[in-house]
């Protein structure tokens, strides 16, 4: 009986192949935390894709939607995306490796409003809600419960989907009293912290928040922001505010922070390179391959000390507005968040409020 995995990292499917606990593992990686998100069908998600980049003049790494990906030799992701029912078609039992964190489970929606809504492959989809990243278990660590996809679980993954990719957010927030979220074990939190990413009432989100209270100088902290984040944040030394320290402990055992490696490190230049910047110290405008490939850049932005400007002060007091001085040009799922239309979240009240009038 061929069988197939399909799993949300690179590192897991490495693991997963050497392991041979399936005739073929197949990953998918993309990114669907940071930038566009268009609503459409499933077959042409790539093509939109691409053309909300453009369109928009969202930067891209252009290798994200060639025809072949050569920096792994292999078809590039839109190629394998566009055949994957064709591909699906040839195996008996499919299982879906899914990792906790919130990309991992809206890849896990998109897959199953792709695949999951063709009946002769949806009745070979199982699921492995693994409650670790796949690609940090141990050799022979493999003995995760599975459990055949439901057509409630698809019917609940395509709601999701949906709403992620819906022009605001409000569809998203409405999932919190969902009765049948609980079928898909990673996707309460999932909901919750892509809220926490929507700009609160200082117009940032949870990682750029993170971001300025890591960069801010403990002499300075009162003791209710020595208290921020359940006290996971102590007093730094300055050697630990330089940039790629900052990314490092952003990152650092923190589920609630969903963006990647690449992302943080957007966030950081975004918050250090805009007309009226949050940071100072940061020596790059845009953290990209080009930066990683050159070395005395890299070495210079790595070392470079990260310091909180006057408008950095005054976000972390609450008093000011990022959106009062700079322009807001990002997505969130489906949603285009700009000046004019920044939906903001109320992380302690868990409430969703529209833009102003």
């Amino acid at each position: 009986m061929p069988s197939l995995i399909l799993v949300t990292c690179d590192s897991g499917a490495g693991h997963l192949r050497q392991e041979r606990l399936a005739d073929d593992v197949l990953p998918f990686t993309h990114r669907l935390v940071t930038g566009p998100v268009p609503a459409g069908p499933p077959e042409t998600f790539f093509q939109r894709w691409k053309a909300v980049y453009e369109t928009e003049g969202l930067f891209y790494e252009p290798w994200w939607f060639e025809d072949r990906d050569e920096r792994r030799n292999h078809p590039s992701l839109m190629r394998v995306w566009n055949r994957l029912p064709e591909f699906c078609l040839a195996y008996d039992r499919i299982t879906l490796w899914i990792d906790p964190d919130p990309n991992a489970q809206l890849l896990l929606l998109q897959l199953l409003d792709w695949i999951g809504a063709i009946p002769e492959i949806a009745s070979r989809l199982w699921l492995k809600q693994s409650d670790s990243p796949i690609g940090h278990r141990r050799p022979g660590d493999w003995a995760l419960p599975s459990r055949p996809i439901r057509p409630a679980d698809v019917a609940l993954a395509r709601r999701a989907w949906t709403a992620f990719g819906a022009a605001t957010p409000e569809l998203w927030n409405a999932l919190r009293d969902d009765p049948d979220l609980g079928r898909l074990p990673g996707m309460g939190r999932a909901v919750e912290v892509m809220l926490d990413e929507l700009p609160d009432a200082i117009g940032l989100g949870a990682t750029q928040r993170k971001l300025l209270h890591l960069a801010e100088r403990h002499g300075r902290w009162s003791p209710a922001r020595r208290r921020w984040d359940g006290g996971s944040i102590h007093d730094l030394p300055d050697e630990e505010r330089r940039s790629m320290r900052l990314i490092q402990r952003t990152l650092q055992r923190d589920e609630r922070v969903p963006l990647g490696y690449f992302e943080v490190g957007g966030a950081l230049c975004d918050l250090a390179s805009a007309p009226v910047a949050a940071l100072a110290g940061v020596t790059e405008r845009r953290f990209d391959l080009g930066l990683h490939d050159d070395p005395d850049r890299h070495r210079r932005f790595r070392e470079s000390p990260v310091s909180l400007t006057a408008l950095g002060h005054r976000l972390i007091a609450g008093s000011d507005d990022w959106s009062r001085h700079n322009p807001v040009h990002r997505w969130w799922g489906g949603t285009r968040l700009t000046n004019r239309t920044l939906w903001r979240w109320d992380a302690e009240g868990r409430r969703l409020s529209p833009p102003s009038p």
